[in-house]
């Protein structure tokens, strides 16, 4: 039975409802926000409300689930574009961190990190990712390749020839890495056909 990367207990971001900071204040935050989930949406109340402290302001706003108790509040974070306005982002609640778009996830909006979501392209299977592993491995003990950084640069990188390394040597070496590579693309095509299909329909 194949065993699966950890990377699937995670959620994924192209499931999970989310909330564009400049969208609503584009609309100067109506009285209804809408949380997307692909091209669906849910509805939210909003409610948004500024508070000033001396010399400072600070932006918030109440979202609420329609006929439910299910409500959270949002800090606004505005920055100066350059252009004599600004843009605003959520601050996620977990991190203080400025954000465009926040998920909901265990009840809250959160960022990306803190919600630990993934994108469905990184869930490859463990099976593709260890041919990765092994690839990775085999550059660096054999070929001294250390500097491939990713999954997506091993995908098409091939390792120099170690100086003094024999010619046959590194061919045959060189050919275990690639099948290594080969193995890993095609298995990495296939996930992203069936995430591309699940999309499509």
């Amino acid at each position: 039975m194949k065993k699966h990367s950890s990377k699937k207990t995670h959620g994924t971001v192209e499931r999970s409802a989310r909330i564009d900071s400049f969208d609503a204040a584009k609309r100067g935050f109506p009285r209804f926000l809408f949380a997307s989930v692909g091209n669906k949406s849910v509805v939210l109340d909003c409610d948004y409300e500024c508070v000033y402290m001396g010399r400072y302001e600070q932006e918030f706003v109440h979202l609420g689930y329609p006929h439910s108790a299910w409500h959270v509040t949002l800090e606004l974070a505005r920055l100066n574009n350059g252009f004599g306005g600004s843009r605003v982002f959520w601050v996620c609640p977990c991190c203080g961190r400025r954000y465009r778009y926040l998920y909901f996830v265990s009840k809250m909006f959160v960022c990306r990190k803190c919600g630990h979501l993934n994108y469905a392209v990184q869930q490859h299977t463990k099976d593709a990712l260890s041919y990765y592993d092994k690839g990775i491995k085999l550059a660096s003990a054999k070929l001294g390749c250390c500097d491939i950084s990713d999954a997506f640069e091993f995908g098409r990188r091939i390792p120099d020839k170690p100086k003094g390394m024999h010619w046959t040597t590194y061919y045959k070496i060189l050919g275990r890495y690639m099948r290594y590579q080969d193995t890993y693309n095609r298995k990495t095509l296939a996930e992203i056909g069936r995430i591309l299909g699940r999309l499509g329909g």
